[in-house]
Parts: structure tokens; C-alpha cells; sequence
């Protein structure tokens, strides 16, 4: 190897051990400048990586790309065009998102990454153990005959020796609007088989569907941070864009933001809000009150509010005094429990308030019999034998404390209350993602974008998905080689999966008179991964 080779494989492994350094130490992870114009950097969160449309493992990865350009202050001639310029210059870095690099220099950088692992090459990088780095993934400009968007290169451990580095290939093309033109997954498996001979292979599906999607009102279209997303998994694909099956594995992807205008619980959102205000205002003394709503007085308001209650206790009162009334409702209660008895199984899974209930709903004959039910349970919530869940209703922690458990509850709140309107999930299933939020929540600061995840069964929303667009479909084709397995996934996408890319969109059919929604349906990127390996002997 020559000494121009030697020192770029030097210095790229310098840069990745620096950047594994910060990792380690928990600094500010900027990037890294390599060769001038190549940056690299460390992403180590899922929801923060670039690769997420195709690659959802939640391990640190390093990413390479072009350093963005730079104005260069001293080639300015006068302080107007070096203020004009500044700005510009500003402005475009701004605007510019990541910049790929030629697949060729692509293709150098993974080939010194590999270099670095190599054990029988630690001469050249003055090192007598090789590193077992995270991935590497190098953005591509896609100039290359196959349309190469990323790189990827994935060390292999066996034991604590790196034995060889996986490849990964991305290639994007697209729009297609000619489904037709797909081929087909014989097709696709030849094309596999190809790269990794193999005598069998196996399939396997994936498809994500958008449950909520945006609203269109008065010819606008809404975009909101709250969405429900389902992904579906299955084995043995039968044909391109399947619908899953209704033995898919499913989970429901759950993200509610308060104050969405599409949610059933927008009012209590407001009164939320207000609760806020109030709470700061003891906090600073000082609140800015809300404008009225109503022209009567808030003593007036409260003084009906009270009277009526009253009014219907008298009613309720009477009521409870008449034999015939208390007949009926005997007999109704005998009819229920006994469809309840007939078709619905008895629930295990039951909270302390439905378990109170269940019990009195059984054997409560008279009104004073819940009056000394509700005595005895208020008697030892008082002797503290029992309490509710000791987090969301606590008084004995500050009131800025309190408030934000509270803003905790209104987001579970909004979460249930989506799926339960828009979804019409059962209370099994309702409860199971309360109890999930509220888990969360104990242990977990205020999220308003942390997603939830409920697995759940495709029957259960089968009507909502299997007449729809999936916003993602994927195919996988798995061979094993040795004791590594490969794979070739063919994925479609509505939107681009790569941010660093520009496809030619010009033929697209533009509706100017209306919101076009087969605009987006119609739009569909081939993206194919392809792993193969490079053994060190």
C-alpha cells in the first residue's frame, strides 16, 4: 500500500476513534471535519437517524457526508458585499440540508473503514488491536448507473475478534407510477440469489399504514404532530403490495399532541390550559385573566350550578322512595347480569375502581348501602390502609410538581381518547395502553412526541387499513451464508426515504382547483438493500 493510502486510512481512524471518545464520555458530538470537505458524526437515537425509512436498529452509527460550503471572509473586497455575502451565506446554510458524496468517494471511505478492522493491517494504522467501530454509513449522490443513495459497512464480531464486514447497498429510483412496471417476486428472488447463492430463502412483509392522516377543512389541508401509525409484520409474501393478513403481528405507533383540534377532548385541553394560567399566577402573582365567555357573573354561574345539583338530588331522592321504580331497575340489573353471564367473559384484568364497582353493582340493594360502601372505603383511604396510585393525585408535593403530573394525565388522556374515537378500540385494549402511559409516566418526564406503541390484533382494525394506501411497503428476502444471515429488502415509500437526493418530479400531475390527495398515492420509490460480506483471512 502506498503512503498516500497509508495516511488517509491513518487520519479517517484517527477521526472515528475521536468521535468514539465524546460517545463515550457523553460530550457535544459535533461533527468532525476529515479531508476538508467530508464531515462525520455520531447518531445514537433512532428517531434522530437519517436511515430510519429502512433501518430501525437502535445502535450509534456514524455518518459521513459533504461538510457544508462555507464563505470564505478574507476573499471579500468591501464591508457591503462581506455584510450582502454573510447573509447570503447564511441563508443558504440554513436552507441546505445534508450533502452526499460521489459514490466513488463513497466507496473509499468504506473501503479505509474496512482497512481500519482489519487485524492483519494494524501496522498501517499503528495500532496492534483493531476497534470494533460502530457502523458506517456514507451519504451518496446516487451518479452511479444503480442510483446508490448510502453506503453502509457493519463490522462482524466472533467473540472479541472482528472477523468480517458486512456491505450494505441502498438504491433508490422513482416516482413509478405504474405499478405494473414492479417486478415481480420471482423476479426479485433471481436477482437475490444472484448476489447470494443459496438453495432456499425465505420472505418476509412489512407495511405500515397512517390510521389518522391529515384533515381537510374548508380546502386546507391540516398537518398535525398527532398521528396513529400500524405496523404490520407476516412471513411468506404471496405478491407486491399485499394487504397484510390477519395473522400479521400488528402495533399500533401512538403520538397525541394536546391541543390538536381534531380531538374529542379539545375543551378539556382549554380548561387545562387555564388551570395553567391560575397555577402561575399563585406561582408570580400576577395572572392574565382570559376573556369572558359568558355575560353572568361567576358567582351567579356557580349559585345555579349548586341549585341544580340540589334539584336533582331531591329528584333522585324521590325516586329511590317509590317500589315500582326500584322494581324496575331490580329487574333490568337481573336482565343485564344475565346476558353478562351469557356472552361477555369475565375480565381478570380489573382496577380497584371497577373492582368497587363490580362488587356493589352486585349487592347493593339500597341507598345506604352505597352510602356505607363509599363510608368504609373513604374510612381507610383516611387510615391510609389503602390509596389510589400515590403519583398523579398527590397533594403533598409542590404545586408547579403537581401541575405538570397533571399535564402527564391530559396527555394519557388525549392518547386513550383518540384511539377510543377514532379507532374504536376495545376497553382490553384501552386499557392495556393506559396502563402502558401511565407506566411510562411514572418514570419519565412530560413527552409530548414520545410514541407509544400498543400490540394489538388485525382484526381489531381491519376495517380502518385493508381499503387504504400503506404509506410504506417492504419485502424482505433472506439467505443464510455460513453463520451470517443476508438479506435483499425491497421497499416502496410514498415520499422519498433519503433527504439528500432531489428526483426529477416534473411529470407530475398538478390539480390546482383542489387538494389532490392520489398525488401522494400515486408516487412510488423502489429502494432495495443489498448485504453481502467480506471475510478477513
Amino acid at each position: 500500500m502506498d503512503s498516500v493510502a497509508v495516511q488517509s486510512v491513518r487520519g479517517f481512524h484517527t477521526i472515528l476513534l475521536q468521535l468514539c471518545d465524546q460517545e463515550y464520555k457523553g460530550l457535544l458530538k459535533d461533527p468532525m471535519l476529515y479531508e476538508d470537505d467530508i464531515q462525520v458524526h455520531i447518531v445514537n437515537e433512532v428517531n434522530r437517524s437519517p436511515l430510519q425509512a429502512f433501518w430501525k436498529k437502535n445502535v450509534p452509527i456514524f455518518i459521513a457526508e459533504r461538510a457544508s460550503l462555507k464563505v470564505d471572509e478574507d476573499q471579500m473586497e468591501d464591508s457591503s458585499i462581506n455584510e450582502s455575502n454573510n447573509l447570503m451565506s447564511i441563508k443558504l446554510e440554513e436552507n441546505m440540508g445534508p450533502l452526499p458524496l460521489s459514490v466513488m468517494k463513497a466507496r473509499q471511505l468504506v473501503s479505509w473503514y474496512t482497512l481500519a478492522h482489519n487485524p492483519h493491517m494494524a501496522q498501517v494504522i499503528n495500532c496492534s488491536v483493531s476497534t470494533a467501530f460502530p457502523l458506517l454509513w456514507v451519504r451518496c449522490d446516487g451518479s452511479d448507473p444503480e442510483g446508490t443513495v448510502w453506503l453502509g459497512a457493519e463490522p462482524v464480531n466472533t467473540g472479541k475478534e472482528i472477523t468480517s464486514i458486512v456491505f450494505h447497498i441502498v438504491t433508490c429510483t422513482g416516482p413509478i407510477f405504474d405499478k405494473n412496471s414492479f417486478p415481480s417476486i420471482e423476479k426479485l428472488k433471481i436477482a437475490h440469489k444472484d448476489r447470494h447463492p443459496s438453495s432456499a430463502v425465505i420472505t418476509k412483509g412489512y407495511a405500515q399504514y397512517d390510521l389518522f392522516g391529515t384533515t381537510v377543512l374548508e380546502n386546507t389541508l391540516m398537518e398535525s404532530q398527532s398521528n396513529i401509525m400500524v405496523d404490520f409484520t407476516w412471513n411468506n409474501v404471496d405478491k407486491i403490495l399485499e394487504i397484510p393478513p390477519l395473522t400479521s403481528a400488528a402495533t399500533l405507533n401512538i403520538k397525541a399532541e394536546p391541543g390538536d383540534v381534531r380531538s374529542p377532548v379539545i375543551q378539556i385541553y382549554k380548561e387545562l390550559e387555564f388551570l395553567l394560567v391560575l397555577a402561575q399566577g399563585l406561582k408570580t402573582g400576577e395572572t392574565e385573566w382570559p376573556e369572558l365567555l359568558e355575560e353572568k357573573s361567576a358567582v351567579t354561574v356557580v349559585q345555579e350550578l349548586i341549585e341544580d345539583l340540589k334539584n336533582q338530588l331531591n329528584v333522585s331522592q324521590q325516586q329511590l322512595k317509590s317500589k315500582e321504580t326500584e322494581k324496575l331497575k331490580s329487574d333490568a340489573a337481573a336482565v343485564e347480569s344475565t346476558i353478562h353471564a351469557s356472552f361477555a367473559p369475565e375480565r381478570g384484568d380489573l382496577d380497584f375502581a371497577e373492582l368497587l364497582w363490580t362488587g356493589m353493582r352486585k349487592t347493593v340493594s339500597s341507598y345506604q348501602d352505597v352510602v356505607d360502601c363509599l363510608a368504609l372505603v373513604i374510612q381507610h383511604l383516611k387510615c391510609k390502609d389503602i390509596q389510589p396510585w400515590d403519583y398523579f393525585v398527590s397533594c403533598t408535593i409542590s404545586l408547579e410538581e403537581q401541575m405538570l403530573r397533571l399535564q402527564k394525565l391530559h396527555h394519557v388522556l388525549e392518547l386513550v381518547v383518540s384511539c377510543s374515537a377514532f379507532l374504536n378500540l376495545n376497553h382490553e385494549n384501552l386499557f392495556t395502553l393506559t396502563q402502558s402511559c401511565l407506566r411510562f409516566y411514572k418514570d419519565n418526564p412530560l413527552d409530548e412526541q414520545h410514541v407509544f406503541q400498543l400490540p394489538i390484533r388485525p382484526t381489531t382494525i381491519n376495517a380502518f387499513y385493508e381499503n387504504e394506501h400503506p404509506i410504506m411497503w417492504r419485502m424482505e428476502i433472506i439467505s443464510c451464508h455460513g453463520q451470517r444471515e443476508l438479506k435483499t429488502v425491497w421497499q416502496l415509500n410514498t415520499r422519498p426515504p433519503v433527504d439528500h437526493v432531489t428526483f426529477n418530479t416534473a411529470d407530475l400531475p398538478v390539480d390546482d382547483t383542489a387538494l389532490n390527495h392520489d398525488y401522494e398515492e400515486a408516487i412510488y420509490y423502489n429502494t432495495v438493500i443489498s448485504c453481502s460480506q467480506a471475510h478477513f483471512m
